[in-house]
């Protein structure tokens, strides 16, 4: 008797570790990829929200990520996405050094692994502005040649970096745009909507 109600027991736990585990899949399908971590999730609602002017919830299958440790002592924060192979860095400058000149960052994109552009005419491959934070973002996309390329790997990288005057007044944000993942192409046309898809609100607000 004892031993068929050991065998019972073992059947009834091995279908509840089956049910937990089909649930727990099921349930996770409903949340889209990358709503997971919001600014306030990181502890970057003041630079996301209050000094970016960016929406705390980000869209779907894109993430905030918590950069403050890589960039310290600058504030930043990041928003990625595996789905559109999209590493975007936020980085709060205390003046408005980027917004009037970005020959300097252009050069030399911070806080990605390429080399200083010799020539910006040359590294360049495009370049414009849009409307961001109520101000004109100002970016350049330019191929740059990477430091320590890995045997058989592109030598050259695609990389975006751009600047607006953030929504605090006297401050800049510098977006700085790359690949999450090395096996597949970076496409900066992404970031940019990106940037507009989680500013749209904060626009409207300042066109009126």
């Amino acid at each position: 008797m004892n031993k068929q109600w050991a065998v019972a027991l073992v059947v009834l736990l091995i279908g509840a570790v089956v049910w937990f585990a089909v649930f727990n899949n099921s349930s996770k399908k409903d949340v889209p990829r990358g709503r997971e971590l919001t600014a306030k999730n990181i502890g970057a609602s003041g630079p996301a929200v209050d000094v970016a002017g960016l929406k705390e919830t980000p869209i779907p299958y894109y993430s905030y990520e918590d950069t403050s440790k890589l960039t310290k002592p600058t504030p930043s924060f990041g928003i990625n996405s595996e789905r559109d192979n999209q590493k975007i860095l936020f980085l709060v400058f205390d003046n408005m050094a980027p917004v009037q000149d970005l020959t300097f960052l252009a050069r030399m994109p911070p806080f990605t692994n390429v080399e200083r552009a010799a020539s910006l005419p040359d590294t360049k491959f495009d370049e414009n502005y849009q409307l961001l934070s109520g101000g004109d973002f100002h970016w350049f996309v330019g191929k740059y040649t990477k430091q320590n390329p890995e045997p058989g790997e592109e030598p050259i990288e695609t990389v975006l970096v751009g600047a607006y005057p953030a929504a605090e007044k006297g401050k800049s944000i510098v977006v700085v745009g790359n690949r999450l993942n090395k096996d597949s192409p970076y496409d900066y046309k992404s970031t940019l909507w990106l940037c507009d898809q989680m500013d749209s609100n904060f626009t409207a607000r300042n066109r009126h």
